[in-house]
């Protein structure tokens, strides 16, 4: 009789686990798959829409990955496109950042330009005079 207990409790330890990751996908892990859902549509309104779309298709389709994975259940791989869909995420936010702060360095560069030929006319006697 005891033997079949100590059999009866560890098959359901051992089971338990099992039935719970054959259940589906975590509701974790379905909110963070609905916010990386949520955040890609606000990064395609924004200028990372323009700046990083190659980036942003990337994203959608590893998002697309993750759908058919937790519609598959596996939940294992709902993570792992989940964490890559982040980073593609974080990239898009980069060469966005990249993109303005070069566009900021070629408007000043021109101003500078512009204030070094004033000063250049000023040198010389050509500019204004009081």
């Amino acid at each position: 009789m005891r033997p079949l207990i100590v059999f009866f409790t560890l098959l359901g330890i051992l089971a338990c686990p099992l039935a719970a990751s054959a259940g589906g996908v975590s509701p974790a892990a379905m909110d963070r798959y609905r916010q990386a859902k949520a955040s890609l549509e606000e990064m395609r309104q924004a200028k990372a829409g323009i700046y990083a779309r190659d980036v942003l298709e990337a994203t959608q389709q590893t998002l697309a990955k993750a759908g058919e994975a937790a519609d598959g259940g596996n939940e294992g791989a709902v993570k792992t496109a989940l964490d890559k869909a982040v980073l593609q995420m974080d990239l898009a936010r980069a060469r966005t950042e990249e993109r303005e702060a070069a566009e900021k360095t070629a408007v000043t560069r021109a101003r500078l330009d512009k204030l070094q030929k004033r000063l250049d006319d000023i040198l010389a006697g050509k500019g204004e005079k009081p």
